[in-house]
This record gives C-alpha cells, structure tokens and sequence, in this order.
C-alpha cells in the first residue's frame, strides 16, 4: 500500500486526530469520494506539517469548515492556465488542492477519471505546472527520498534529518 512506503520514510504522529464524520461530510459536499491514499493518510498522520514548518499537507479529518473555505479560497484564486485540464475546482478535471509549502508552491489533484488514479499537479508561485502520474503518498515518500523532483519548485533535496511530520 502506498501509505506504507511514506511511513517508512517519515514516522506518523501517534495520533492522527482523524474523524470519519468529517471526511464523510467533505466528501458529500464535494460531490465526489477523496483518493483512498489520502484518506489513509489522513488516518496515519492528520493535517500537519513535514520538515518543520516547510510542506503542509491538509486534511479534512478535524475541521469541515476549516478544510472547506481553503478549497473555496483557492477555487477563487487567479486562473491558473490557459489550458482547461488546469483550471481550479470545481472544473472537472481541474485542481483540487491537497498541499503546499511556505514558498507558495502548491500540491493539487488533476480531478480527472477514477480518484484513485488522480495525478499529483505541482504548480509553482510563478503559475509552472508539472504533473506526476502517481499518487499522493507514493509523490510524498518519492519526494523525500530524492527520487521525485518537481523542477519549478523545490531546488534543494530534503535532508533525512528534517524529514519529522508535526500534527497542527
């Protein structure tokens, strides 16, 4: 399972904070079930941080509202691109963001097909975007081993000693 290769890199918290009732609650006002990797991370690990302060990734496993007016926020940003696959949510396909780091970088879902097989869109603060045909947790444990690398957005590979995941 995906989640596995990220637990082996980075060690979960030991309590998530993860409420089925929450998840089930974005789901149906999404209209549409979250990949299973996120969901599983979203058991493991919760909403939180890598490295520090660094990469966050969120979650709606504790607060609906929370969750919910960040997806409403970045549906309102500026267009993304001119081309359709990369217009925000709710276009389907379009981007639906699940992370992004103190840059300004931000991690996205293409919402295109079956969720499980959704790729991982990184789109830079200068609007670059590159897509990686792979699921989130498997992007994550990818990036932290040095293996992925997105190009428009992280120039320097992550040190093991800062690879800790903080609950927030």
């Amino acid at each position: 399972m995906a989640i596995d290769e990220l637990t082996a890199v980075v060690p979960p918290p030991a309590d998530s904070g993860f409420e089925e009732e929450v998840w089930d609650e974005v789901e149906e006002w999404l209209g549409f079930p979250l990949p299973a990797d996120y969901r599983e991370f979203a058991r493991t690990y919760g909403n939180g941080t890598f490295c520090d302060t660094f990469l966050m990734v969120y979650c709606p496993s504790s607060s609906f509202d929370s969750y919910r007016g960040l997806v409403e926020y970045q549906a309102s940003a500026r267009p993304t691109h001119e081309d359709a696959a990369y217009r925000r949510h709710p276009s389907r396909p379009g981007l639906l963001i699940w992370g992004g780091d103190e840059n300004g970088n931000r991690l996205h879902w293409l919402t295109d097909g079956d969720p499980d097989s959704w790729p991982v869109v990184a789109e830079s603060h200068e609007r670059d975007f590159e897509r990686f045909d792979t699921c989130m947790t498997s992007f994550l444990a990818g990036a932290f081993r040095n293996e992925i690398r997105p190009r428009h957005i992280w120039y320097q590979p992550f040190d093991e000693s800062e690879l800790e995941f903080f609950r927030t």
